[in-house]
């Protein structure tokens, strides 16, 4: 099947892309297939590609190293430095990692911080309003009569 049959199939939803295609790709060396599928919007894809790139020495890796160091997703991030580290080439990207992995530091810095600040904030209030509903049901339940019944 040719490379331009399986990206239309790709793109329409018919073909999924699954590890062992990824394997024949890196195997046969279909980039085009790798890149296409490399731009997928499921981050287990590309974490997947750079992963099994980790044993292949069939393709150059360089393009999906400098394409996964400014990925959207950590976890793709993160696999693509242990790619970097397996290949040996840690000096030649050290500069990009290091500004990659202090983006992400301060990102989740900051995520901390502003979750605390909110979580703390709007689970107060919850707390207290969902406490005065419940009380106010009780206090209606307990009001209301209970039909009849005749004890003893």
């Amino acid at each position: 099947m040719s490379d331009l049959l399986h990206v239309l199939l790709i793109n329409f939803g018919l073909f999924k892309v699954t590890t062992k295609r990824i394997k024949k790709w890196i195997k046969n060396k279909k980039v085009v297939l790798l890149n296409y599928a490399f731009n997928s919007q499921d981050f287990r894809v590309r974490k997947n590609i750079l992963s099994l790139l980790n044993s292949s020495q069939n393709i150059d890796s360089s393009f999906f190293i400098k394409k996964g160091l400014k990925d959207p997703v950590y976890p793709v991030v993160e696999e693509t430095v242990i790619l970097i580290k397996r290949i040996g080439q840690y000096s030649d990207f050290k500069n990009e990692i290091e500004k990659t992995l202090k983006f992400w530091a301060e990102k989740e810095a900051k995520f901390k911080e502003s979750w605390q600040k909110e979580s703390h904030f709007s689970k107060k209030i919850l707390i207290d309003k969902s406490q005065m509903i419940r009380l106010k049901k009780l206090k209606r339940d307990l009001a209301k009569p209970k039909g009849s019944m005749s004890i003893g």
